[in-house]
């Protein structure tokens, strides 16, 4: 019996054995794969003789078109679409990648993409204190094909999409060609006609291109006779508009706005076929229609010089902005007329700063739009928030004329909304219209 223990034993230990040695893994080991995959998008990105077109959407909102020539010696050459220095100073940084849980790749010396996500807002121009614009400088990879690369950002979940650019397109970026295209697209919008396109149907789409906020909305009715109007947000690339998601009319979708040089203009390309954008010295679509739509706010930069505003409101405007700072070192810098059209309301964000910090001023008010679209404004008092108290009485002047008379909205400069009063047509004001 002993002797038979034993066997079994040994026979046991020699089947543990074997299967030991049957267990190696067959796609071999995880870490190797990873390295593997690393040094293919390593590969890839230096591999690309004439770099890469890039666009990263922050978090915060706006697209930024970048440009990056990757170089086997982990250095990166990059532009910005971000300012001007960008556009035309090129910039060269480290970058890196790593396995971290999976392929990733790290901008890991201070560049274009860290401003985007600078603390600073004096830096970030524009973005948050503390956050920037809520963008990313390390991103995880999520698809590759042999021309395009799509990652998203490990800390705010920026998309940032890169393009194989050709010889052309590498040129283009050495000459400026980031802001030959801001500037094309600031004149192209500039101009007093309201553009659309029409994919072969006859029916007008409303097409606003907004550099400012850089977004891009179509208007137009969906099959139930509703009026619709998708926005995303576009990135430049040194010949075209880089839009974040696809937009689609019936079937119709496209992500990018390619720029003619000839004809100055903008196209799209579906399925092999190019439409072209259109001018139209009307709106296809009442600008009172698409309250609630295509925006809900009109934004007043009071930074700058008031395009729209009569002598009376301007007056009015420069004198609020006095009281604030003799009172309390306060720079108006904004007034957002919010409009929430479910319960007719509207709410005035005035935006001021102290010491770079910014705080709002808010006073919210009731209105009403009739048949005609004419709209009455009533102020709510008891809804003032504490810096609304503190601000109230320096823009009284502004509020008696809101509060006591109608106003009719429509479109001025193609561009902007413009509210007049009815009674005293001396009196109007414009600003920017933006969907958020």
């Amino acid at each position: 019996m002993k002797n038979l223990l034993l066997y079994f034993l040994l026979l046991t230990t020699v089947f543990v054995s074997c299967r030991k040695d049957d267990t190696k893994p067959i796609m071999g080991n995880v870490d190797e794969r990873l390295n593997e995959t690393l040094t293919a998008y390593q590969t890839q990105l230096a591999g690309a003789a004439y770099g890469w077109k890039a666009v990263v959407f922050p978090s915060k909102g706006y697209g930024f078109g970048h440009f990056f020539k990757f170089d086997d010696k982990n250095r990166v050459t990059m532009y910005s679409d971000f300012n001007l220095e960008g556009q035309t100073k090129s910039l060269e940084s480290s970058y890196r990648l790593k396995a971290l849980q999976q392929p990733t790749l790290l901008f890991d010396t201070y560049s274009y993409l860290h401003i985007l996500q600078d603390p600073t807002p004096s830096l970030s121009e524009g973005g948050e204190l503390g956050q920037g614009w809520y963008a990313d400088f390390e991103f995880k990879f999520v698809s590759a094909t042999t021309d395009t690369i799509k990652l998203t950002g490990l800390y705010n979940q920026s998309p940032l999409v890169l393009v194989r650019a050709s010889k052309e397109d590498y040129d283009s970026y050495n000459a400026k060609g980031l802001e030959v295209m801001d500037e094309a697209t600031q004149e192209y919008v500039s101009q007093p006609t309201f553009k659309y396109l029409d994919l072969g149907d006859g029916k007008q789409i409303q097409c606003n291109i907004d550099p400012n906020t850089k977004s891009f909305v179509m208007i137009y009715k969906d099959n139930s006779n509703s009026i619709v109007a998708p926005i995303t947000q576009f990135g430049y690339m040194n010949s075209s508009l880089f839009l974040k998601e696809y937009v689609s009319f019936n079937g119709v979708a496209f992500n990018e706005l390619f720029w003619d040089n000839v004809k100055e203009s903008f196209y799209v390309k579906v399925g092999g076929k190019r439409y072209d954008f259109q001018n139209s010295a009307t709106a296809p679509f009442n600008l009172n229609s698409l309250l609630g739509v295509s925006f809900n706010t009109l934004d007043i930069d009071t930074s700058v010089p008031l395009e729209g505003a009569s002598p009376d409101f301007m007056l009015k405007v420069d004198s609020f902005k006095a009281l604030c700072e003799a009172a309390y070192g306060l720079t108006l810098t904004n007034m957002t007329f919010k409009f929430k059209p479910v319960n007719n309301t509207m709410i005035l964000d005035c935006i001021v700063l102290q010491e770079g910090r910014a705080f709002i001023a808010t006073f919210p008010f009731s209105y009403t739009k009739d048949a005609n679209n004419v709209y009455k404004f009533q102020q709510i008092p008891a809804g003032n928030n504490g810096n609304a108290g503190l601000l109230v009485s320096f823009i009284k002047p502004i509020f008696d004329v809101l509060n006591a008379d109608k106003f009719t909205l429509d479109y001025f400069n193609v561009r902007l909304g413009q509210f007049k009063s009815i009674e005293r047509p001396g009196f109007y004001f414009s600003g920017n219209l933006i969907k958020n």
